[in-house]
């Protein structure tokens, strides 16, 4: 079983930023595209931002959110539970709308919550993202089927972090057809803030 991981006090440089080509690194400075000189003025003279820094940045969730979302920024552990968080948000409001939650959607969260804590085996989350797909395998496409099998099998890494940013971004742009993306975003970034803080995260 894996351990959990204890809270990073990871940071980034503007080197850091820009060696991860953002949107439009290597274009005109335009005032949208994240260049050099861009990066370095929302650093507004700092050497460093930790995530909570990034996450009170004055720019788009969706590239706070590339920024933080990965494993050098936060711990695997802190990835996974994000997903989870976002991914059981979305079965809550799907239910609360009068649609039928899928009992293996909420089984295979609640496995990945055990995994990020150390108390089950990758084999179990495995079979938990393998009974959520069986289960959804003749249903049509959805955010939460996603969110549940993405939070219950991605591991570490890279992975974690697409299983975050998904989870995240498939529950905002579900919400926004219901007109509450605004909405969604401001929750998903104050949630992350308070979970890091919770976690230990300067």
């Amino acid at each position: 079983m894996t351990k959990p991981q204890k809270p990073t006090a990871l940071s980034v440089t503007v080197a850091d930023v820009i060696s991860w080509q953002p949107c439009g690194w290597d274009g005109a400075d335009n005032g949208k595209n994240y260049t050099k000189a861009r990066v370095r003025s929302l650093f507004a003279g700092r050497k460093r931002l930790t995530a909570l820094d990034v996450l009170a940045l004055d720019i788009p969730v969706r590239d706070r959110f590339w920024v933080v979302l990965r494993e050098s920024m936060i711990s695997a552990r802190a990835l996974r539970l994000f997903a989870c968080d976002c991914a059981e948000r979305d079965l809550a409001r799907r239910k609360k709308a009068g649609e039928t939650i899928r009992p293996e959607d909420c089984v295979a969260i609640a496995v990945s919550r055990r995994y990020a804590d150390g108390k089950a085996t990758i084999e179990e989350l495995c079979a938990a993202r393998d009974a959520a797909w069986v289960a959804a395998r003749d249903a049509a496409r959805d955010a939460a089927r996603d969110a549940a099998r993405d939070a219950a099998w991605n591991t570490a890494g890279d992975a974690a972090r697409d299983a975050a940013r998904d989870a995240a971004w498939n529950t905002a742009w579900d919400a926004a057809w219901n007109a509450a993306w605004d909405e969604e975003c401001a929750w998903q970034v104050a949630h992350l803030r308070e979970m890091l803080k919770k976690e230990g995260y300067k």
